[in-house]
């Protein structure tokens, strides 16, 4: 909840209320009408001390909003534990190492698979299995069940200039969508190359907005995540591919965004990933 908006229900609530509770039961009341919209470290003592101080100021004084904001934003924050497989040299002080722009995580049964054998095939060195507990505060996407990302949202996060270059410099992972037979065949433009089906999209109201593409190589991306970082983002959420299809995965664009909580070493063994892999309930 938007903290004005929160200032109005509390204002409205001081209104009705105010005159007819004392100024503990007008706090204890307005303690059961606040929890929901806040994280369980605000602890219950600190939230009605806030609410204490709240108790005169409304409805008047706007602080109590701005009072209120950091506590409810923290409590949109997207806070998991996961894992990352890695089989590369082991680094100073156990830090997370990645050769991408951001740093994945997944399920077990995945980080498993992982550091058993990588994406670029390489051999293994120290491979290792990293439980951590993430904390996601500004997501670029929060969809753990889609692995596309839609050309509508990329507008949104970097603005349309910047969105065409991707949609340009992706191209085959725009036109392996099925979306996109469906598109060009539908605007008559199935007989020209991408790059001039899309400048066509461009004078076609809707058009490009409709568009979508795998999401994992905009996300890994050197230049892309730059560009969502310099507008505040510091991860995604969103549907698998390869070998985490079906799952969720969630990358972080900073290494302190994650805080390790235990390390498995060694390389995983068939049994073992099998062990923890998903098991469908029928």
């Amino acid at each position: 909840m938007h903290p004005q908006t929160f200032h109005t229900h509390l204002t409205q609530w001081h209104d009705a209320y105010s005159d007819m509770l004392s100024p503990e039961q007008w706090v204890n009341k307005t303690h059961e009408l606040a929890r929901p919209h806040f994280p369980e470290n605000i602890d219950d003592d600190t939230l009605k001390n806030i609410l204490r101080g709240a108790h005169d100021a409304v409805p008047s004084d706007r602080e109590l909003a701005n009072q209120m904001q950091p506590l409810i934003e923290s409590a949109e924050h997207i806070r998991v534990i996961a894992y990352r497989g890695e089989l590369g040299e082991a680094q100073p002080n156990n830090a997370l190492h990645t050769r991408r722009a951001s740093i994945s995580f997944g399920s077990k049964a995945v980080a498993m698979a992982y550091a058993a054998n990588s994406n670029d095939n390489d051999t293994p060195v120290s491979p290792r299995v990293i439980e951590a507990e993430l904390i996601i505060k500004k997501p670029v996407v929060n969809d753990p069940e889609d692995p596309f990302i839609d050309a509508l949202h990329l507008i949104n996060v970097v603005g349309r200039e910047r969105t065409m270059e991707i949609l340009r410099e992706n191209s085959d992972h725009l036109t392996n969508t099925d979306n996109w037979d469906v598109q060009v065949e539908e605007y008559d433009l199935d007989h020209l190359g991408v790059d001039e089906a899309l400048d066509a999209m461009e004078k076609i109201p809707g058009a490009i907005e409709s568009l979508y593409l795998d999401g994992y190589p905009i996300l890994d991306n050197d230049k892309y995540v730059g560009w969502f970082k310099e507008m505040g983002y510091d991860g995604c959420v969103h549907g698998g591919n390869g070998e985490s299809a079906l799952e969720a995965e969630y990358k972080i664009f900073h290494p302190e965004q994650a805080t390790v909580r235990n390390i498995d070493w060694g390389r995983p063994t068939p049994q073992q990933m099998q062990e923890h892999r998903p098991r469908i309930m029928r």
